[in-house]
């Protein structure tokens, strides 16, 4: 006899977070909200993920180890095949979520119909102990409009979304070297409806050196793939100003790692581009102080949020 489905496939792809692992799974157990499966998806880790697994007993994990590496892109597309709920929610393998995550989740999905395809929430970013809200308008498309400019929604493990809505718009774009979800954000958002819960609900643990969002030449790559899927929905002011801040913003992230000869080029080629944003203005000093004396000057500015 088949087994009831449950109200939500929760996904984690892993690739050696054997370590932090148990942490993530942890978070999904002490839900207050307990109608899911738990979807684990092994990218082939050649550390002790399998064994941390199999070490919980619960019959709610589905546990599939990859014979072939990929990326957490693909993993997640499997785990998406294999899920038996509607709503399917993401959780990285080195974040975790708050208790009420799932259940006020669902909530707002019932609160805003059929019509809204993901239901995000805001994060706590670690180890800077730093908020991120995402403060989204009303108006039909604006959503679209404003993730056009850059990633307001964050992770996927703030992200639960309807399957039959991604089925429709396509999973994550595997091919993409990095920002696979901000590319599905866009997607999503384009044709459906997002929604948004006003609280914290994830904990974004930042500080791990193998994130990929650290690997600055993949995440560059990714913009230009990016840019050339959306470049038809934006005016040419629009993609002077959207260039332009992605060009600083690598400019600063560049700096930050070390590259400061190269952060400052790029910065500069941001202003040639569009000297009218205060953001990119904002970055050009950045590079150009000292790191201290700039955290210092930064505190100043916290309203604008344009290092996120």
């Amino acid at each position: 006899m088949e087994t009831k489905k449950p109200k939500i496939s929760v996904i984690i792809p892993t690739y050696n977070r054997a370590s932090v692992l148990l942490r993530a799974v942890n978070s999904v157990f002490c839900q207050t909200l307990q109608d899911f499966e738990l979807i684990i998806i092994d990218d082939c880790s050649t550390d002790s993920t399998e064994q941390v697994i199999k070490g919980v007993c619960d019959v709610r994990i589905r546990y599939f180890k990859r014979e072939k590496k990929e990326n957490a892109a693909a993993a997640r597309n499997v785990g998406i095949q294999c899920a038996r709920a509607e709503l399917v929610a993401f959780l990285d393998s080195d974040d975790e979520w708050l208790p009420r995550k799932l259940e006020r989740q669902v909530a707002l999905f019932k609160q805003a119909g059929l019509a809204t395809a993901g239901v995000f929430s805001w994060m706590y970013l670690y180890p800077s102990r730093r908020r991120f809200s995402i403060l989204l308008p009303t108006e039909k498309l604006s959503v679209y409009r404003q993730l056009l400019g850059k990633n307001i929604l964050g992770s996927p493990s703030s992200a639960m979304i309807r399957k039959s809505c991604l089925e429709a718009v396509g999973f994550f774009d595997a091919r993409l070297p990095s920002s696979e979800d901000y590319d599905l954000w866009l997607r999503l958002a384009k044709r459906y409806r997002i929604a948004v819960v006003n609280e914290p609900l994830v904990i974004i643990h930042a500080g791990g050196a193998d994130r990929l969002s650290r690997n600055l030449e993949a995440k560059s790559a990714a913009a230009e793939i990016i840019d050339r899927k959306i470049n038809g929905d934006l005016t040419v002011i629009q993609r002077r100003k959207r260039k332009a801040f992605q060009r600083s913003r690598f400019g600063y992230w560049y700096h930050l790692r070390g590259d400061s000869l190269r952060g400052r080029a790029l910065v500069l080629r941001a202003l040639r581009d569009y000297p009218f944003a205060g953001k990119v203005w904002l970055y050009y000093l950045a590079v150009l102080m000292p790191f201290r004396v700039w955290e210092k000057v930064r505190s100043c500015f916290r309203r604008y949020k344009p290092f996120e």
